[in-house]
């Protein structure tokens, strides 16, 4: 027996793997700026990580409300972008809390950094499906 893997145009036509890569995008957005910031910059680890935090997830709005959940578009944007901050605000929450918890335990901030957005991405996925960009 055969396992057939669609092809790549047929895989993207499903929210999910497409959630993944604006995932993966927004990701490296958010890791490599709080890298850049606590690592280089010497920015204190929770304003670098708030900072950082907030900029992937204005990419990761426009990613989703455009490509990653399509039919967002026909959405009210402003009802969208309010239950989106009021889901930031809680992903900032529990961020912060893993990260924080996690580096004082003596973790590596970026690996507790990773830790805290798997966590997170695993709600957010079903709550921008049904709420965010229903």
């Amino acid at each position: 027996m055969s396992l057939t893997i669609p092809p790549a145009r047929e895989l993207l036509r499903h929210p999910f793997p497409r959630f993944v890569i604006s995932g993966g995008t927004t990701f490296v957005v958010d890791l490599g700026l709080l890298r850049f910031l606590h690592g280089y910059e010497h920015v204190s680890l929770l304003p670098a990580t708030t900072i950082a935090f907030l900029s992937s997830f204005t990419v990761t709005f426009l990613i989703s409300r455009h490509w990653t959940f399509p039919t967002g578009r026909d959405g009210r944007p402003h009802h969208q972008a309010m239950r989106f901050a009021i889901l930031v605000a809680g992903n900032l929450a529990t961020t912060l809390l893993i990260v924080g918890t996690l580096v004082g335990a003596g973790l590596y901030y970026l690996l507790a950094k990773v830790i805290a957005v798997a966590l997170n991405a695993a709600a957010n996925f079903f709550l921008y499906r049904r709420w965010v960009f229903r």
